[in-house]
Formats: structure tokens, sequence, C-alpha cells
């Protein structure tokens, strides 16, 4: 989840509005060494603008996630980037790239389970023509390693 500035470029105007963002995300994924993995993502992401319900702009993901876990330990902190595109699931929302970067700490729930928890830093960005959106936002996250 999410809280960011939408911005919104029709032709050459900018209009700013504060908006809120929801994702339900999964990655798949494998470790390259002890302390790097890389993964292939999917997920669904809704924004709510102040005007509009929630949902109303929303996009399928598919992205690549890479993770680097500073010690080779049961509880660690790492650092994350994604990168991949978006698809429009309504008419309300362009296709477009996002990305992403963070940091967090995962925690042992007891042999290969972890609750990992993360901030960082989003952004989604389309264009059609003179339309350009773009979607920055911190990001709190919250997840599972198995």
């Amino acid at each position: 989840m999410g809280a960011q500035r939408f911005e919104v470029n029709p032709a050459g105007d900018t209009f700013d509005s504060f908006a809120q963002a929801l994702s339900l995300r999964t990655i798949n994924g494998f470790f390259l060494t002890e302390k790097f993995s890389l993964g292939l993502g999917v997920g669904i992401e809704g924004y709510k603008t102040p005007d509009a319900n929630f949902f109303y702009d929303s996009s399928f993901q598919v992205f690549a996630d890479a993770r680097y876990y500073w010690k080779n330990e049961k509880n660690t902190p790492f650092a994350y980037a994604d990168f991949g595109h978006s698809i429009q699931i309504n008419n309300n929302f362009l296709n477009g790239i996002n990305m992403g970067a963070g940091v967090g700490y995962k925690f042992s729930l007891g042999g290969k389970t972890a609750f990992q928890t993360s901030l960082g830093y989003s952004q989604q960005n389309s264009k059609m023509g003179l339309h350009k959106e773009r979607y920055p936002m911190g990001t709190l996250r919250a997840g599972f390693l198995f």
C-alpha cells in the first residue's frame, strides 16, 4: 500500500492531486547465491484519486524483481529493485512502465519460512498520445518468503 502524488498531463497542462494505492503481488524467484535472488512477479494495483472510487484506475503488472540480503542468516536486512510493465485492466488506465526500489528486513518464522517487510519508492508511468500519467509513491510492503 502507498500514498502518492498523482500527475496527469493532458495536452501540456499538469494537474497534481493526492492519491492512494493498494496492490497484491506474488514474486516467484530463486537464489543465484546465498545472498542474491532474482524473480518474476505479477500483481494487480489499484489507485484511488480524490474524485474516483477505489480501483477506478487499476493495472495488472508483470515485473522482474532482484533482492540482495546483507547476511546469509535467518534474520537480515535486504534491498530490492523491481522493473516491469503495467497492462490496463479498465479503460481508465493506460499501459506503461512500473519501477521501484527499497529496503526491508527478513524475520525468520522457522524452517525456510520468513516474514518480510519493506519501505520503498515505486513509480508507475503511462502515456497515450499527449496524455501522460505518473503515479510516484512511497510504499510499505509486507509478505512471506518460503
